[in-house]
């Protein structure tokens, strides 16, 4: 049961721009929820991109609304009922817009951070009603965190660490041995292998990706592997079971669909999924419920499951359908 809920929450509301109300079922798929705010004649656009569940009960969502508006939705009942409990009213002016939401970490019913542009970022200790707004003086993109102490927020040339529920940050300085010629380098993405071990995807000059890994909380560094281009995102279940997907260009209008897979905390990586099925457009991320079973999904609603911890990947077009 806890497979089924968990996958269910993270397909319907990550494709899904839900602007109308049903309860129809289709292929055993149907609409959990729905959310539509009128604009002054008509109802805004909404996005949902981020949904993210500690368990069969508590999931939290978040939509961009108006292209910049960050609001979310939660549910304490395995999904019968949500209610939005962080809304961004802030009147767009000369000066200041909405910040934009681009990740969030949802870790336990205590601690839930979503990370936005222009340096802010969203914290909560109780996600029903208690949001406070904070700045750093970056970009924020991406975030993980390995518990609710510990975690990490990046922009693509800045790294900050806590080790106190986001009370204090420390930027880390990334010292490698890496070629003049194919600096600089940016960060796309970040995860924990462990409580001191931090992996994060890079990219070169050239657009080439390569794994960089740190055991002591970022101090020192070491490369560990290149990949092809357009793979963008890393996944940790746990310490050791990683993944790291995306979507390599064929021509312009062909991705391939690709995973790789790691055993050993990073320290090395192979192939698991290379292939070329229609649409064409890669693996945007990949989610486990157990160390068997998960998914993996991409553009314009395409997904892949897997039972044997990522050996093996089945398209499964009852969702597409």
């Amino acid at each position: 049961m806890k497979k089924r809920i968990v996958i269910i929450f993270l397909l319907i509301i990550c494709f899904s721009n839900l602007t109308l109300i049903s309860n129809d079922s289709k292929n055993g798929w149907s609409t959990v929820d729905s959310l539509v705010v009128m604009g002054k004649s008509a109802p805004y656009n909404t996005s949902f991109i981020r949904i993210q569940c500690i368990d069969t009960s508590n999931c939290i969502a978040f939509a961009i609304l108006g292209f910049v508006s960050t609001i979310n939705r939660v549910t304490s009942d395995g999904g019968n009922t949500w209610i939005t409990t962080l809304f961004d009213r802030t009147i767009s002016d000369l000066n200041y817009s909405p910040p934009k939401l681009f990740d969030v970490e949802y870790k336990s019913v205590d601690f839930c951070i979503a990370t936005c542009d222009s340096g802010y970022y969203w914290l909560s200790n109780n996600i029903f009603n208690d949001w406070r707004k904070y700045k750093l003086d970056f970009d924020l993109y991406y975030t993980s965190f390995y518990d609710t102490q510990i975690g990490i927020t990046m922009s693509e040339e800045k790294i900050c660490l806590t080790k106190d529920a986001c009370q204090n940050w420390e930027q880390i300085n990334v010292n490698i041995e890496y070629p003049d010629s194919l600096q600089p380098f940016k960060f796309l993405d970040v995860g924990f292998a462990g409580i001191n071990n931090i992996i994060l995807l890079c990219r070169n000059k050239l657009g080439v990706r390569f794994v960089i890994k740190s055991n002591d909380y970022g101090e020192t560094w070491k490369i560990i592997q290149s990949f092809p281009l357009n793979v963008e995102r890393i996944y940790f279940f746990n310490d050791s079971l990683g993944f790291i997907s995306g979507g390599p260009k064929v021509n312009t209008n062909v991705r391939k669909d690709l995973i790789y897979k790691t055993t050993d905390g990073g320290e090395t990586w192979r192939a698991v999924l290379d292939t070329i099925v229609s649409p064409k457009w890669g693996i945007i991320n990949v989610r486990f419920c157990d160390e068997l079973n998960g998914i993996a999904f991409g553009n314009y609603n395409k997904l892949w499951r897997t039972s044997d911890g990522g050996e093996t990947w089945n398209l499964d077009t009852t969702f597409l359908n």
